[in-house]
């Protein structure tokens, strides 16, 4: 039996129906009212915006059908065919006339949904929770992305919560729940989870927050998670001087992974249920909660101009996704101690483990920021045992950069121009007709001067060295116990390194990552590679890499190796270990200007004009 909505009877009706979670399925259905033809297309997004890989998602539909229903024929039905037109498209074809399925009251679309892939891109079901992507759920109608929509959600039997920025309508019961979007846009932008779970609800600035907090039991403190949330929220409406949500939903799913998406009116988090036990760890969560609510502006709403429209059908390469990302990651940390939610120490903690991963991943050398972020479709979410050696990170490096320009920016202005202002400008001028990579250099050159147009472009079209060095005098910082506050990174540690990682599986060790010029590269050891046997001793899992300690940098040893089930003999120079624990702090011995300066960029939470 079919069952027509009735609610909203001229929009596009989806219903999801949950009653299976423990088979990890949904079933879907789409009512498309009287007003179709026969050209009618069905299209699934093949990815979702702020997660910039293909990802077929049209590879978790069990099976899909059409069919039309007439309720004033006492809901008569027949099947309609569906037509493959490519890996994510389908077109309605029967042979009808145009006029014969306008006197139609309905044409339903069926199709049952896997779910679960773990990801706050993917779709997940089980009994305790389903939690849905719209990009992952939804299909569009061809020509028809701009109607309205109603959103229907049947729960399961013992599920009682729903989250989601979408309007509700009217319409409600205990185990249905409807809500409205105004376009298919809305709908994919709208992620959605259900079960049974606390919805916190605070207010900042007289706009509605809620934060939702799926799977943690008791193990978190939500007022002082709401606490800190509302004083980092308090901080970025200061910095952009504008709220452009009229409420916001944050989603956070303790389900053991990582991530964070951004969306319009909501983002999605996941974390560990035990993330409030332990203090790096929280630090962690309020970071990505900073991160991806600073996306709320940037990147969400002022989008690079390549983003400006999504196609949901292929990729669009962006040349500004560092800055979509990069200085987002540089902000998110900074927000921190001006929200004054994490200490001066945590921050420049934080800020060492970046300048840490820039610099201790070979890749700095290869790949440069602009083909970083033209890349991420093809490379950022599918690293392999060489992405060190061969990329850079546009989050991380981004970020750096980002904290360079920003020092840039007040050495030629006597500190009266930071980024902050770059952002809230950028803000202004490009917010409806989104910016180019030229666009914001212009604003660079425009409110710090001409010369930084050219130093910008050093650093985000070549590969490189970062000279962080004017940053450190800037501000008076210096790393820790270094010879001297001039040295820009830490250069020995006198440990014995070979260069390589390895992983332990059934007792045995292989070789997970080779560093590219190190001693393990030079003496030809492969990926996968078996170690065996070292200067004639076994070579295990309990004894490596501790056992090298018993050597001195220099010396040449025998390393003994199977490869595909063949015992090769390599000779290997052991190298010296490159710094990894490094430490930035506070010079002692810092001007009082400079600490001046530092003082107003970690306190400084309103930028002038």
């Amino acid at each position: 039996m079919y069952n027509p909505p009735t609610s909203q009877p001229n929009s596009l009706h989806y219903r999801v129906d949950f009653s299976e979670p423990n088979h990890h399925v949904v079933d879907v259905q789409l009512w498309i009212p009287q007003g179709s033809s026969n050209n009618m297309t069905l299209v699934f997004p093949v990815w979702t915006p702020g997660s910039y890989m293909v990802r077929e998602y049209t590879r978790n539909i069990e099976a899909i059908s059409a069919r039309t229903v007439s309720p004033s024929q006492e809901l008569s039905s027949r099947p309609l065919a569906l037509q493959r037109e490519g890996k994510n498209r389908w077109r309605v074809v029967d042979g009808l006339t145009e006029q014969s399925l306008d006197s139609l009251n309905w044409i339903l679309v069926e199709y049952r949904l896997y779910c679960r892939e773990m990801s706050v891109r993917t779709n997940w079901v089980e009994g305790n929770f389903g939690f849905l992507t719209g990009a992952a759920t939804f299909p569009w109608i061809e020509g028809r992305q701009n109607e309205p929509i109603t959103l229907e959600l049947k729960l399961a039997t013992d599920w009682s919560d729903v989250a989601t920025s979408l309007p509700e309508s009217s319409t409600q019961t205990r185990q249905v729940r409807v809500y409205e979007a105004a376009t298919y846009d809305e709908l994919v932008d709208s992620p959605v989870v259900c079960g049974n779970f606390p919805i916190a609800r605070f207010q900042v600035n007289s706009h509605v927050h809620y934060l939702a907090n799926v799977g943690a039991a008791n193990l978190w403190d939500v007022d002082r998670a709401v606490d800190d949330i509302a004083k980092i929220i308090q901080t970025e409406h200061e910095f952009w001087g504008e709220i452009p949500y009229q409420q916001y939903w944050i989603l956070n799913l303790n389900t053991e992974c990582g991530g964070g998406l951004e969306h319009d009116n909501s983002t999605v988090l996941m974390c560990s249920r035990w993330t409030m036990r332990k203090r790096d760890a929280y630090v962690n969560w309020l970071a990505l909660v900073s991160h991806e609510f600073f996306h709320t502006w940037n990147v969400r709403r002022l989008r690079p101009r390549s983003l400006l429209e999504y196609d949901y059908e292929k990729e669009q390469f962006i040349r500004e996704l560092w800055i979509a990302e990069g200085i987002t990651s540089y902000f998110d940390d900074l927000f921190l101690i001006r929200s004054d939610v994490c200490t001066r120490e945590e921050y420049l903690g934080r800020l060492t483990k970046n300048l840490q991963s820039v610099q201790n991943a070979p890749g700095r050398l290869v790949q440069d920021l602009e083909s970083a972020s033209w890349d991420a479709w093809v490379k950022h979410y599918r690293p392999d045992e060489n992405t060190h050696n061969a990329r850079i990170s546009y989050y991380l490096k981004g970020a750096i950069v980002a904290w360079l320009l920003d020092v840039q920016l007040r050495r030629a202005t006597n500190d009266a121009v930071w980024l902050d202002h770059v952002m809230r400008r950028l803000w202004q001028q490009y917010l409806a007709t989104g910016y180019t990579l030229e666009d914001f250099s212009t604003l660079v050159s425009e409110l710090g001067g001409v010369e930084l147009e050219s130093w910008l472009n050093q650093q985000i079209t070549q590969a490189g060295e970062l000279d962080i060095q004017p940053a450190l005098d800037w501000f008076g910082l210096r790393f820790k116990d270094s010879a001297s506050s001039r040295q820009k990174f830490p250069e020995s540690t006198g440990e014995v390194w070979i260069g390589s990682d390895s992983t332990a599986t059934d007792g045995r060790l292989f070789v997970r990552r080779v560093y590219r010029d190190s001693p393990s590269d030079r003496a030809g050891l492969n990926v996968e590679d078996e170690l065996i046997s070292l200067d004639g001793y076994r070579v295990t899992p309990e004894i490596w890499p501790d056992g090298l300690g018993v050597y001195q940098p220099g010396q040449k040893l025998e390393l003994l190796v199977a490869r595909r089930g063949k015992i090769l003999t390599l000779e290997i120079e052991l190298g010296e270990k490159p710094p990894h624990n490094w430490q930035l702090e506070e010079d002692t011995e810092a001007s009082e200007a400079a600490r001046s300066r530092l003082q107003r960029w970690l306190t400084m939470r309103t930028p002038i004009g």
